[in-house]
């Protein structure tokens, strides 16, 4: 059963505006429906919601959230790319972007008290004194709850926690 309602009831009220609004299309961009229905949506922090219910025959019933939605369809995205049917790298460079964009304000609303500090994807954020030790810790939690991974104490080293790219490159490394 539908939580939607009538189908023919819903297409009386649909309204393209309210669904870029939803979605937050940006006009030009090119549309990824993986992206939109799983990829930004664990980006935004629901990961572990329920993004789908299942009820097969025999009373099965099953539960995905958008984190296995995502992985499910990325999986299948890789493999294609792999066969060569299917370029995915937009869609790859635009989930970094967004990681870099998250944690970049981040760290200019936790660590930089100087709001004219420029600060970008590429400064040194350890060996330049913008983060420190106990930021550093705090900013890890921070990224393992964000992003609904687990970093090793090995890999969450100052050196790759030394700019926004770097942390975008660590994280990504746990997300598939």
């Amino acid at each position: 059963m539908s939580n939607l309602g009538s189908y023919d009831e819903r297409l009386k009220i649909f309204d393209w505006f309210l669904a870029k609004k939803e979605l937050e299309y940006v006009e030009g961009n090119n549309i990824n429906i993986g992206w939109y229905c799983s990829d930004r949506i664990c980006l935004k922090g629901n990961a572990n919601k329920t993004a789908l219910y299942y009820e097969g025959f025999g009373g099965v019933e099953k539960k995905f959230s958008f984190n296995d939605i995502r992985l499910a369809s990325n999986t299948i995205g890789k493999f294609l790319s792999n066969l060569g049917n299917l370029k995915i790298s937009y869609m790859e460079e635009k989930k970094l972007e967004e990681m870099k964009d998250i944690v970049l304000n981040y760290i200019l609303k936790e660590y930089i008290d100087e709001e004219d500090t420029e600060i970008n994807h590429d400064t040194p954020l350890i060996s330049s004194g913008y983060v420190d030790s106990f930021s550093m810790v705090s900013l890890l939690v921070f990224l393992e709850n964000k992003f609904k991974i687990k970093i090793p104490p090995s890999k969450a080293t100052p050196e790759a926690f030394d700019s926004v790219n770097k942390i975008v490159s660590l994280v990504n490394q746990y997300l598939i």
